[in-house]
């Protein structure tokens, strides 16, 4: 989603009348884990398969053992914040914010997430110079809830030889826009969700019923227009926190990709974008609901029902996510 964005703030340096040209290589700063590195790819354009991301590795786990104050066990809600520059206009920064609902299981080190929702996102500008509104629909937020769930995502949480645990959550893809069954596999190229899906082929869908293909982007500001994507993103998430937190935060591994549908004016321009890569600037925060007045749900409440009460709450529980 965060591709999307950028390409529509490149529009917005066209109208202004800013350089578009290539800038080469940036690295401005944004989280992960041990260590940084990004690759400028292109965000979006008519006639292709584009991403932006950064990713984070290199450092090998610690040893974990298990401790009853490293148990992740029961119900949580998350904010995830990734920051995006775009490489062909210097300056232009956008956050993409998703909102998500995880419940835990979890025997010695080893957790598992039997119910994991996707609860919706928020696309931020971090420019000074440019003024620029980016919207979607809940339409969309409903549609990732219901097409694309975390169930059976894998964690280690343990005690580390320190007064601390260490969380990873293993890597998962998400599909927007297109048929998930086929797309969920990275070796598929993205671009074969340009043609419509069928009862008997997989493409892209009207995911928020709008006549359009795909997600739908609306930009408003000192341009304005829409775009239509599919998207493939995937995330991972790792870091220590304190013992016994009910509240913490660790760091994210992520990249994107999408494929441009439509535009709407055609003139559109996109960008070539790359995440930043400071280990301060991707980053989940996780609360714990368990118990709290807050969580007012239903135990027979449905997933969408659910997200309702994430969105209803995150910004109390979790602000921090918003920076």
């Amino acid at each position: 989603m965060v591709a999307a964005y950028l390409a529509l703030s490149a529009a917005l340096c066209s109208v202004c009348g800013q350089d578009d040209t290539d800038g080469g290589d940036q690295n401005t700063g944004a989280e992960g884990g041990a260590g940084a590195g990004g690759s400028a790819v292109a965000a979006s354009g008519s006639d292709g398969a584009g991403g932006s991301g950064g990713q984070v590795g290199g450092a090998s786990a610690p040893e974990l053992e298990p401790h009853t104050d490293c148990d992740i066990t029961g119900k949580w809600i998350s904010v995830r914040r990734t920051l995006s520059a775009a490489v062909s206009a210097e300056g232009i920064l956008q956050s993409a914010h998703n909102w998500g609902y995880w419940q835990f299981e979890q025997e010695g080190a080893e957790a598992v997430t039997v119910k994991g929702l996707r609860c919706g996102f928020q696309l931020v500008s971090r420019s000074t110079t440019f003024a620029t509104d980016i919207t979607v629909s809940q339409a969309i937020w409903d549609a990732e809830t219901t097409h694309s769930r975390n169930d059976g995502r894998r964690a280690t949480y343990g005690a580390t030889d320190g007064d601390e645990c260490h969380l990873h959550i293993e890597q998962r893809y998400v599909v927007r826009g297109a048929t998930v069954d086929y797309f969920i596999d990275p070796s598929v190229d993205l671009a074969e969700a340009e043609t419509p899906a069928t009862a008997t082929s997989p493409g892209w869908e009207d995911w928020d019923g709008d006549g359009h293909p795909g997600v739908t982007f609306r930009l408003s500001g000192l341009a304005s227009g829409e775009l239509y994507v599919a998207q493939r993103d995937w995330h991972e998430y790792e870091g220590t926190t304190p013992r016994g937190a009910d509240k913490f935060e660790v760091g994210v591994i992520w990249n994107t990709e999408q494929v441009t549908l439509g535009k709407d004016p055609e003139q559109l321009p996109s960008a070539d974008s790359i995440s930043s890569t400071d280990p301060d600037e991707n980053f989940i925060w996780f609360a714990r609901v368990d118990g709290l007045e807050q969580w007012d749900v239903d135990e027979n409440a449905d997933d969408l029902e659910i997200c309702v009460r994430v969105r209803e709450i995150k910004d109390r529980l979790l602000p921090e996510g918003n920076r």
